[in-house]
């Protein structure tokens, strides 16, 4: 179990750090290299794309999501109407 709680939290950390790398990459703090201002942040040209253009941003978020629907119908269970052959554990009774 601890494994698991290793692998959870190694998860967590480069999720943060992907996170952090994004953010480090979308703001500026100089007015100098920014393209845009939205509120009180300075955006670079990075940022300011998902900014403009939230229609395309939907197809990055919900990308992964039609992913596993798409592969869900290509699964089927071990113990189905012709287990595989690898399968010894699957057993009808």
């Amino acid at each position: 179990m601890l494994r698991i709680y290793n692998y959870m939290s190694i998860g967590l950390a480069i999720t943060g750090l992907a996170a952090l790398g994004v953010y480090m990459a979308a703001v500026t703090p100089d007015q100098a290299g920014a393209a845009a201002k939205f509120g009180n942040q300075f955006l670079t040209p990075f940022r300011l794309h998902d900014v403009c253009q939230p229609a395309e941003n939907g197809c990055f978020i919900l990308a992964p999501l039609v992913m596993v629907f798409r592969d869900l119908g290509r699964h089927q269970p071990a113990c189905g109407p012709r287990p595989p052959s690898c399968c010894s554990g699957c057993s009808r009774r």
